[in-house]
């Protein structure tokens, strides 16, 4: 229930059904005590309590198991984010960079893609715009990666439904070639979305503009249910 009132953006509501979790149930769970601690940190981020966020999410932090990595990247991008709000510049970048550094060992896309992407708009606002446009072509990277593998999981499904039509004998030689025809327009406009077969060659002299105004919170996540 608590999360469809931060989806929702009813942040007091939710705040609060999850604090009475905290304090009324006898959760045995490490995980799920974690994920609530968690939840409570996001909650007090959107709120803008940043001194409250930070000491959930360092509750957090002293549950998570060392060997769960993504959780720990992303606690650290969260605590950092509280403490860069309350202008603890001195443990918010050193915070954000372990993130990211320890995204660029991990093998999740999504994570790097976001720890630099969020180091990219905290340099801007640093006005230290080379290590912004560093960050942010990190960012656009692992963000073609992601492109990339999405790409591929719909040529794979396509050629899996394929298969599939072909052994169940469900369709005739007519309806056979029709679907190759398909198939053949659909590489092609995804070879165009996604710039299969011309160079990237991005070259980013500053961030744009839209940068500036994304939020380090982004990282923010629901966990648990």
């Amino acid at each position: 229930m608590g999360n469809l009132y931060l989806k929702s953006e009813k942040y007091d509501t939710a705040l609060s059904h999850y604090k009475l979790l905290l304090e009324t149930s006898s959760i045995q769970s490490v995980e799920r005590r974690s994920d609530l601690y968690h939840n409570v940190g996001a909650c007090y981020i959107f709120l803008e309590e940043y001194g409250n966020a930070e000491s959930y999410f360092i509750k957090e932090s002293s549950l998570i198991k060392p060997t769960d990595t993504l959780s720990i990247i992303f606690n650290k991008s969260d605590l950092a984010t509280s403490y860069y709000e309350q202008y603890k510049d001195s443990l918010a970048i050193p915070a954000f960079k372990e993130a990211y550094r320890l995204a660029t060992l991990f093998s999740n896309i999504q994570a790097k893609a976001s720890t630099s992407l969020t180091l990219a708009s905290v340099m801007s606002d640093l006005k230290k715009y080379k290590q912004s446009a560093f960050f942010y072509e990190e960012h656009l990277k692992w963000k073609d990666s992601l492109n990339n593998i999405n790409n591929m999981s719909k040529l794979l499904e396509k050629d899996k439904q394929l298969a599939l039509a072909l052994k169940k004998k469900e369709i005739d030689a007519d309806d056979i070639q029709y679907l190759m025809d398909c198939s053949e327009e659909l590489d092609e406009k995804e070879a165009e979305e996604y710039g299969y077969e011309q160079p990237t060659n991005k070259k980013i002299s500053k961030v744009e503009s839209t940068l500036l105004g994304d939020d380090p919170s982004s990282l923010l996540y629901t966990k648990g249910t």
